[in-house]
């Protein structure tokens, strides 16, 4: 089966994270953004905020699935469904949906890696025979989704950005109402590491 490579992944996000976004505020001292997305009504989210905490300390609590539910309220639960390299696997992931709609799964191609001067986690939907779909769980499918950490004095720079479908019969306002707080994600992340 063939996967997205470490540089396709990388130019693909670094794209994404860069281009047509439009300023939507700030939140929680977490700089917000929105962009519409080609051919379609939903949009896509970004965010960014300063973490007070190495590099290292925050990719290990992004790569830390057992505690990730403390502060991650969406993340009902994951598996490594097949290693890839020591960067890169394929992973299973459910999602809090909210509200009466039903959670959602997705099957994503992870990559951790460095990558001229950053450090990224991205994440992108792939089919894989081990990842079929769930009953009672919606597949979502992740266009492309992921963290930069860029070092910014004795702390990093922590960008969110994620374009997805959630699938089933959400429609695209109401996506676009949730997936707006998707960005807060990193204000989550840095409450738990620093503790403000």
């Amino acid at each position: 089966m063939a996967f997205p490579t470490t540089e396709q992944l990388v130019v693909e996000f670094e794209r994404f994270l860069q281009e047509g976004w439009a300023e939507a505020g700030v939140e929680d001292g977490v700089q917000r953004f929105t962009k519409d997305l080609a051919g379609s009504s939903l949009k896509a989210f970004k965010g960014s905020c300063l973490i007070e905490k190495p590099v290292a300390e925050v990719l290990a609590a992004l790569k830390d699935w057992e505690h990730r539910p403390a502060w991650d309220e969406s993340f009902l639960g994951g598996r490594v469904i097949q290693p890839i390299d020591a960067t890169t696997d394929i992973i299973y992931q459910v999602k809090l949906a909210g509200g009466p709609a039903s959670n959602r799964d997705m099957c994503m191609i992870r990559l951790n890696r460095e990558f001229d001067g950053k450090v990224y986690v991205i994440t992108k939907s792939v089919p894989h025979p081990d990842c079929p779909p769930v009953d009672k769980l919606v597949r979502a499918e992740v266009t492309i989704a992921g963290f930069s950490l860029v070092p910014e004095g004795a702390g990093c720079r922590v960008a969110y950005a994620a374009a997805m479908n959630p699938g089933g019969w959400v429609p695209g306002f109401l996506a676009n109402r949730v997936g707006q707080k998707q960005p807060l994600i990193v204000a989550a992340l840095r409450k738990h590491l620093t503790g403000h």
